[in-house]
């Protein structure tokens, strides 16, 4: 079974590394947004204490929001793809580091603090020079159990088109592929555990060297400096790497919405490509939000059900499969044996609905239930 698995990985090592790719840059935009406002406001905490109590509420009410539940409610606000992962994600990791910045200040000794405002120390300075240093180890370990929570949630946001290593985990599902599921399962996990370690090893660094004096010691001009670059940075991201791709001549490229399902079977994706002689940018995605990402203008082609009623609902389109690659898939009662014995009238029953329905008086059938 290892050696399945390690010859299925590096069959398909460029898309592994491309999912990774994807799960670590969603996971560190989430981290380092909820990393500047977590910080910051478990800071702001400690000066204003009577906000500590709902603020805190606040955010462990999001915690136990159930992530599938939480994507859900993002995307009539914010429609699929990356944007409503990094709001998600963001609001994850808010709980461990607001709740370990304002603990770790609060831990601070306080004849340490009024020691320092003997000295002369102003607040700034003593937030900057004592209590941010003496409360480095808690933060860091806020940062740390969020950054493994948002490599775990980022996984499932690949049900809303946001890409990551969740696509093949659940494409594995999907078709029952056990090699395909641990080509997405191994490398998430894997980098948590890389992550934690990096994140372990830069906090030993900062303790044992000049560097957290350093920064601490910078002007607030330094760090506003800091939060326009890193604000650049990821505007730049989402305005460069995620723009629609282009044809040579300029035009846009249609993009394609499949589910995980459709991504794998040999009659879906690969073969539709094989016989049509194309390929389309896709976007994986729950098959429950194909037909939103074509009414949100987030995707051109989905592979939906031809008697969906959101077709007529959205106003779509059925392409012809002229080159009649698709066979007939028809809804077929099945019956146990032992049950039609019983009830041989069953089988007449049955044979009548054959080919009553058409395939447009169902697609109006299920706009009106819908």
């Amino acid at each position: 079974m290892i050696q399945d698995f390690l010859t299925f990985a590096f069959d398909h090592r460029r898309e592994i590394l491309q999912q990774t790719y994807e799960h670590l840059w969603i996971t560190t935009i989430a981290l380092v947004i909820a990393t500047v406002v977590g910080v910051s406001l478990g800071i702001l905490l400690t000066r204003y204490r009577p906000l500590s109590r709902p603020v805190l509420g606040f955010v462990n009410i999001i915690q136990t929001v159930p992530s599938i539940a939480l994507l859900g409610f993002m995307l009539p606000f914010f429609g699929i793809g990356v944007t409503p992962a990094i709001i998600a994600l963001f609001l994850y990791a808010l709980l461990p580091i607001v709740r370990n910045t304002y603990a770790g200040i609060q831990g601070v000794d306080p004849l340490v603090v009024e020691a320092a405002r003997g000295l002369g120390l102003s607040d700034q300075q003593i937030l900057r020079k004592v209590e941010l240093p003496l409360a480095l180890p808690t933060i860091f370990a806020g940062l740390r159990t969020a950054t493994v929570i948002n490599i775990g949630v980022a996984t499932l946001c690949a049900l809303i088109a946001a890409g990551g290593l969740g696509e093949y985990i659940f494409r594995g599902i999907a078709v029952n592929n056990t090699n395909m599921i641990l080509a997405g399962a191994v490398p998430a996990s894997l980098l948590a555990i890389v992550l934690d370690i990096l994140l372990g090893r830069l906090e030993k660094s900062l303790q044992n060297s000049t560097w957290l004096r350093t920064l601490t010691q910078r002007s607030p001009r330094f760090w506003a400096a800091t939060l326009l670059v890193t604000g650049g940075i990821i505007l730049a991201y989402f305005f460069f790497f995620r723009s629609d791709e282009r044809r040579a001549d300029g035009s846009k490229r249609l993009v394609a919405g499949f589910n995980a399902e459709f991504m794998e079977r040999a009659d879906g994706y690969p073969g539709l490509q094989r016989v049509y002689g194309f390929s389309l940018p896709t976007q994986e995605m729950e098959i429950g939000l194909m037909y939103q990402a074509l009414k949100s203008k987030k995707a051109d082609v989905i592979s939906g059900f031809s008697t969906d009623g959101r077709i007529r609902a959205y106003d779509l389109r059925v392409l012809e499969d002229d080159l009649h690659y698709f066979p007939p898939y028809y809804a077929a009662p099945l019956i146990r044996q032992e049950t039609l014995r019983q009830f041989p009238q069953l089988r007449t029953l049955f044979v009548s609905l054959s080919e009553a329905i058409s395939a447009d008086v169902m697609m109006q059938m299920n706009y009106e239930v819908d």
